[in-house]
């Protein structure tokens, strides 16, 4: 019995010394030959409300139908259920950029065909199977991850990107995505203070 505890004592220790895994996000080349493979007009439609949104992929399938508005070309989208709203304590609104066309008409299309709740046939498995459709490194994570850093490597400010990822301070959302600004100068403020360690 002593043995047995201290074996699972040990086996809590490691764990809690691993690091949590960080996903290797997707890029918009990937995310554009993902979608462009995936025959499914229905899981089209969610990944590209899921790459738009920075939403997290069970939100996207626990939409209704009159969570989501489309004008035009752009879509907004109430989250009123899953991680994202229960992390922010409420209710939360994204509002997508224009779409390309080809994508629009899979979310049109879907929404056509499933009146009440339109992603309720698809499970977050089966969408993990779409998002590594071309590149196993993916997973379900790695689109959210990946929509984020983006918008940060193309100059979203720290504020709008927290209207996406919902996190409450800077400090938290570049430790989420790992780039940004605020990393930018931080990685460049450290590599000119290093340059002292380097002999001449």
């Amino acid at each position: 019995a002593v043995q047995y505890q201290q074996a699972t004592k040990a086996a809590a220790r490691r764990k809690a010394e691993e690091r949590p895994r960080i996903p290797t996000p997707m890029t918009p080349e990937i995310f554009v030959r993902t979608f462009a493979h995936e025959p499914s007009v229905d899981k089209k439609a969610v990944l590209a409300l899921a790459w738009f949104t920075a939403a997290r992929i069970g939100c996207i399938l626990g939409l209704t139908r009159e969570d989501i508005t489309i004008n035009q070309n752009r879509i907004s989208i109430l989250f009123r259920t899953g991680k994202g709203a229960k992390l922010r304590g409420a209710p939360y609104m994204v509002h997508t950029t224009p779409l390309p066309a080809f994508m629009l008409d899979t979310v049109v299309a879907t929404l056509n065909k499933h009146q009440q709740k339109p992603f309720d046939h698809i499970s977050t498995t089966q969408m993990l199977q779409t998002i590594r459709g071309v590149d196993s490194r993916m997973e379900a994570r790695s689109l959210r991850r990946g929509s984020l850093q983006t918008m940060a490597a193309h100059g979203a400010t720290a504020d709008t990107l927290r209207m996406y990822s919902g996190h409450t301070s800077n400090t938290t959302l570049w430790r989420y995505i790992n780039y940004g600004e605020e990393y930018r100068e931080m990685r460049s403020t450290m590599a000119e203070a290093g340059r002292c360690l380097i002999a001449h």
